[in-house]
């Protein structure tokens, strides 16, 4: 299941998802994106970043 999260960082940043390799964009602090469930944990321990859980998608 894929998860929104929302970035808190003050730059814009390109990172790529340790498992997934999925490349991943964030403009802003407040910007959010649908992440791989396999990089979600990993996004969340830098602590950039926070499970948008109210908007996160359900497994399809």
């Amino acid at each position: 299941m894929d998860c929104r999260v929302r970035y808190l960082g003050a730059t814009t940043i390109w990172l790529t998802g340790p498992r997934s390799g999925r490349v991943y964009y964030f403009a802003e602090s407040g910007s959010t994106a649908i992440v791989d469930e396999q990089d979600v944990d990993a996004l969340l321990r830098t602590r950039l970043f926070v499970s948008d859980a109210a908007s996160s998608l359900s497994a399809r």
